[in-house]
C-alpha cells in the first residue's frame, strides 16, 4: 500500500474527518478494501493493491471501481448504496471529503447497518426463518431474470483459462499451500469442466450466462428495512461476475444447506428454482 493511502487511512480513522460529532470510527478490513463505519454511514476505500483479477494500483482504477460498484450494486440495494465521494488535499495540505484541491482517493458511501443483520451471522444464531429464506429466493430469482445476458462470457476456453489462472495463483503460495493438493484441485477442476462442456455451452447459448452478483454468499446478504438484500457484488472482474446462473447460485445454496442441515427441505431452493425458471422464461420472451 502507498504512503498516500496510509495517510488516507489514518485520516478516515479519525472522527473529525466526517463531522464534529466525535462519534467513534470502526474499521473493517479485507484484502481489497477498508470500510470505515461512522454514525449512520459506511465509507469503503479501495486498497492500492493488485491480484490476479483485481488491479487497484492507480487512482483512476480506484475511481472507476467505486463508480462501478455503486452502479452495479444499486441493482439489488438501491437504498444501501448512496454515492461516490472524493478525498481531496486542500491548499494547506490537509485532507477533506468532497472538498477542493487535487483528489488523492475515492470512496463508496453507503448506509450503515447492524452487523448482526448479515445473513451468515443470522444463520449461525438460528435467526434465518423459512419465510425469510423464501423471500430471499424470490429476490435472487428476480435479480437474475433481469440481469443483462452476456453470451460473450462463459465460453469453455475462458473457463479453462480461469482454472489455469487459479492454479498459477495458488502455486505462488507453496509455503502455506500443499503443492500436491493444489495440483489435485487443478486436475479435478479440468476433469469436471470437461464433463460439463456440453451442458455449459448449451446454457450459454440459451441466455443463462448473465452479469450477476459474482460473490453470492450469506456474508453478502443483509436484512435491510425488513427485506433480504444482496450487496457487495463484484465490480472488478466481468469474467468472474458473468457466469451460468446455476453456478452463481451454488455457493449461496451450499451455505444455506450447511447452516440448515437438520431440515429436510431447503426453503431457499423450494422458492428459488420454480420462481427463477418462470422469470427467466419471461425475460427471454
Amino acid at each position: 500500500m502507498s504512503n498516500v493511502q496510509d495517510e488516507v487511512i489514518a485520516f478516515l480513522s479519525r472522527p473529525s474527518a466526517y463531522d464534529a460529532s466525535n462519534q467513534p470510527v470502526e474499521r473493517i478490513e479485507t484484502h481489497g478494501s477498508v470500510i470505515f463505519l461512522h454514525a449512520d454511514r459506511a465509507y469503503k476505500l479501495k486498497r492500492a493493491v493488485k491480484f490476479a483479477e483485481l488491479d487497484f494500483l492507480s487512482l483512476q482504477s480506484r475511481k472507476n471501481a467505486c463508480h462501478a460498484e455503486l452502479w452495479l450494486n444499486r441493482r439489488t440495494a438501491p437504498t444501501l448504496y448512496l454515492s461516490v465521494c472524493s478525498i481531496n488535499r486542500q491548499s494547506d495540505g490537509r485532507l477533506v471529503l468532497n472538498g477542493r484541491g487535487p483528489t488523492v482517493d475515492w470512496l463508496v458511501v453507503m448506509r450503515r447497518f447492524a452487523q448482526d443483520r448479515l445473513f451468515d451471522r443470522m444463520a449461525i444464531t438460528g435467526r434465518l426463518t423459512e419465510p425469510m429464506m423464501e423471500q430471499l429466493g424470490i429476490e435472487i430469482a428476480r435479480f437474475h431474470a433481469c440481469a443483462r445476458i452476456t453470451p460473450s462470457f462463459g465460453r469453455i476456453q475462458d473457463l479453462y483459462e480461469e482454472v489455469e489462472k487459479n492454479h498459477r495463483e495458488m502455486s505462488r503460495y507453496c509455503a502455506i499451500l500443499d503443492s500436491a493438493k493444489v495440483n489435485s484441485i487443478a486436475h479435478a477442476s479440468r476433469k469436471l469442466l470437461a464433463s460439463l462442456t456440453g451442458c455449459l455451452e448449451e446454457r450459454r447459448r440459451d441466455g443463462r450466462v448473465r452479469r450477476c452478483h459474482g460473490d453470492l454468499r450469506l456474508a453478502n446478504i443483509c436484512l435491510l428495512d425488513g427485506q433480504p438484500t444482496l450487496f457487495d457484488g463484484i465490480e472488478f472482474s466481468e469474467r468472474i461476475a458473468c457466469n451460468a446462473l446455476g453456478m452463481l447460485l451454488w455457493n449461496g445454496r451450499f451455505h444455506v444447506d450447511f447452516y440448515q442441515q437438520k431440515q429436510r427441505v431447503n426453503p431457499l431452493s423450494v422458492r428459488l428454482w420454480p420462481e427463477g425458471g418462470r422469470l427467466a422464461d419471461r425475460a427471454r420472451n
